[in-house]
């Protein structure tokens, strides 16, 4: 699972993340939303390129490279 808050004054908030997923090539896996900022993600197979999730909030951004396996 993936998850990602937007913090305030050292106190996580109810802001709604938008996610980005890019990178292996399709069928390689799939991304399904379980809870408001949480995100699972099932790998299928090996891929060669690694799989970029990205988290935005208002200006900020965070960026993480997984690469996935069976």
């Amino acid at each position: 699972t993936v998850s990602a808050a937007y913090y305030e004054n050292g106190e996580a908030t109810q802001e709604t993340v938008e996610f980005t997923f890019s990178g292996p090539e399709d069928g390689t896996y799939t991304v399904a939303r379980i809870y408001d900022n949480t995100y699972m993600v099932t790998s299928y197979h090996a891929a060669q390129k690694p799989l970029t999730i990205t988290a935005k909030y208002g200006g900020q951004s965070a960026t993480a490279d997984i690469y996935l396996t069976t």
